[in-house]
């Protein structure tokens, strides 16, 4: 639960907001046990490299830093959120959800923090692109799985 909050209050401070966000959040909070089992291998990997990430490992390459840091996360080996996340199944319950958006979330304030700590001026950061495609895709899921969705 405690990955929960943390997710309620980072998302309600995105700006511009980030669209179903929020419907997301108020669906999984009205129904936190729905449909749930464990999710695949393949999202725990996921998840597992994009929290193991190290921005200070030699083994990241420069187009995969700065600015851009999230890429190699979530794109390396195949594994992307569209080939991972393929549906609500796979995902398996609302705490991973959960987990997949603080580490996404968690990903955004780390190139933030690589540029400023690098004096790096930047005009956009490519993980806030994964995190616009993280929420969608598991609306996406939760909708197609017949989860409990509210107007916003």
């Amino acid at each position: 639960m405690e990955q929960f909050f943390f997710v309620i209050g980072e998302l309600g401070q995105v700006q511009p907001p980030i669209p179903d966000a929020v419907a997301l959040l108020d669906a999984m909070a009205a129904s936190p046990d729905f449909k749930s089992s464990e999710p695949s291998n393949e999202v725990a990997a996921f998840l597992k490299r994009i929290e193991a990430a190290d921005p200070n490992s030699s083994e990241i390459g420069e187009d995969d830093s700065n600015q851009s840091w999230g890429h190699w996360q979530f794109t390396a080996g195949n594994m992307t959120i569209t080939t991972v996340l393929e549906n609500w199944a796979c995902i398996g319950n609302v705490e991973m959800a959960c987990k997949l958006l603080a580490a996404t979330i968690r990903t955004c304030k780390v190139a933030r923090h690589i540029c400023h700590e690098r004096n790096i001026t930047a005009s956009g950061f490519l993980s806030d692109a994964y995190l616009n495609n993280i929420v969608a895709k598991l609306w996406e899921s939760w909708n197609a799985a017949g989860g409990v969705c509210f107007s916003s």
